[in-house]
């Protein structure tokens, strides 16, 4: 994989910690109280975009091409998400619920448009590095 191809791997993990790492309190407090959670209510959120950024990064395969039939996340536990977050789908961190929106301005006013900032880089980055693989003919991503 060529340099700048790994810089955008590894910044995307720093940027999916931090982002990680800044919605945790707020996720814990919220959504662990919520009468209906988000991933109860998805079914498959892996983009293409997602598994590209995985299979760069090394990452141990928990995902899939295709949808399961679990209905609500597949990964989710008894005691909440069983990926990393780092592993997880860019739009878990990106879908904020209401509630969870509410609670973050009231409480950091901030955080938001830091979050949005940094939601924004991260898609940026993984769209660059969709020039980097084919497809195999089935739907999944191959390094060339």
């Amino acid at each position: 994989m060529a340099e700048h191809h790994l810089k955008s791997v590894e910044r995307i993990s720093c940027l999916i910690a931090e982002v990680a790492a800044s919605q945790r309190p707020y996720v814990e407090k919220c959504c662990s109280v919520c009468a209906a959670p988000c991933c109860l209510r998805v079914r498959y959120v892996y983009s293409s975009s997602d598994i590209r950024f995985l299979k760069l990064a090394g990452k141990k395969r928990k995902w899939s091409g295709s949808a399961f039939l679990k209905g609500g996340c597949w990964f989710l536990g008894p005691s909440g998400c069983t990926v990393e977050p780092v592993s997880r789908p860019l739009l878990c961190h990106t879908y904020l619920c209401n509630e969870l929106k509410e609670m973050m301005h009231r409480e950091d006013p901030a955080l938001l448009p830091e979050l949005m900032s940094k939601f924004t880089k991260i898609s940026m980055l993984q769209r660059r590095l969709g020039c980097v693989m084919g497809n195999d003919g089935y739907g999944y991503q191959t390094l060339p």
